[in-house]
């Protein structure tokens, strides 16, 4: 069966990376290529997820990804025929996969259970999705809608296209026939990044990764709190909740004429009181004391006036669901792609 292209339905990043390959797979082994005349040889995978609602906002069916899951299963019937005499499938018409058969689709039902028995729901952005997984043996080339879509503008940054936004993903589709599992390869060949998105981070959270570190029981040494510069300086004085007074300028240094000619080398004349001499200088102690005139005084600094407090700039507010979704502000939401449309059907914007 030949391949078949296809331009994805818009939908939210939930997992993996558009930009960074892997060689191990989920359970820490190196990918090895596993069919083909390179079969055994180590291989990168780059793989992310896609989660699409099962139900728009409007409480109407996704017409469009159903349309694009039937296209994704098509490929499998056309590859494995005698693995799809299953029930009928009610999103296609047609008769799904044979019970009992496992069956590589690529898509997951965020509603369901995945192969470690782990509730989907529990995920986040899958409850009332289905998941489908793009890979492929090479990276995407990735896009951003709002920059263009020209060659040249093809996106560079990582830091941009990540869980969490939404993309539209271009590839392709096709029966993975001589595979060691039956099932369907969905490669993406190029991702287009439609709006941002609260962010989705992987791994254990940190609330849950630290609980049980407390400061009950400290190593030698170690000061809470403290920043590492400032250990092994004098300690604070203790809070007492009274303000600790200015410190009082320090008092000027009066001038000493006769001190500093001192200590520019003029003597005390040993027969002739009131006299000094340098060398075969002689002057009296007024006389060496004019040389040696008190400088200029320096003008004291005028205070600087205090530069009045910048009024906040009025603009459109977000609400407490964007602010429970993970927006920080109206500014930010914008930075990442939104726009009031989007933010006011998401219930974001007041």
């Amino acid at each position: 069966m030949a391949k078949v292209q296809f331009t994805s339905p818009v939908g939210r990043i939930v997992f993996g990376s558009v930009w960074d390959g892997s060689t191990t797979d989920s359970k820490g082994q190196p990918r090895v290529i596993k069919s083909g005349p390179n079969k055994g040889q180590p291989a990168t995978q780059w793989s992310f997820g896609v989660a699409f609602p099962k139900v728009l906002a409007n409480s109407a069916p996704n017409a469009e990804f159903n349309t694009f899951r039937a296209m994704i299963l098509d490929a499998g019937r056309a590859g494995y025929p005698q693995f799809f005499n299953g029930p009928i499938d009610p999103l296609t018409g047609k008769p799904g996969i044979t019970q009992g058969v496992v069956f590589a689709t690529k898509i997951k039902d965020g509603d369901g259970f995945d192969t470690k028995g782990q509730d989907n729901k529990l995920k986040e952005g899958w409850a009332g999705h289905w998941v489908v997984v793009f890979s492929s043996q090479y990276a995407p080339r990735n896009f951003d809608l709002q920059i263009g879509l020209d060659p040249t503008q093809q996106l560079q940054d990582k830091t941009r296209v990540l869980p969490g936004d939404y993309v539209a993903v271009c590839g392709t589709v096709d029966a993975n026939v001589g595979a060691e599992t039956p099932g369907v390869y969905v490669n993406a060949n190029m991702v287009c990044l439609v709006g941002g998105g609260p962010r989705i981070v992987s791994g254990p959270k940190a609330s849950e990764a630290f609980k049980g570190v407390t400061a009950g029981a400290l190593p030698p040494g170690c000061v809470p709190g403290a920043n590492p510069a400032s250990v092994g300086a004098a300690p604070l004085p203790p809070a007492t909740g009274v303000p600790t007074p200015p410190t009082p300028p320090t008092p000027p240094v009066a001038h000493d004429p006769i001190a500093k000619a001192t200590a520019d080398g003029w003597i005390v004349h040993p027969q002739a009181p009131g006299y000094r001499y340098k060398g075969q200088d002689v002057k009296t102690d007024a006389e060496v004391a004019a040389l040696y005139p008190a400088p200029a005084p320096v003008p004291p600094t005028p205070p600087v006036a205090p530069v009045p407090p910048t009024p906040p700039v009025a603009g459109p507010q977000l609400t407490p669901a964007a602010l429970a979704a993970g927006f920080t502000s109206y500014q930010q939401a914008i930075g990442n792609g939104w726009d009031d449309t989007m933010l006011r059907q998401s219930g974001y914007l007041v």
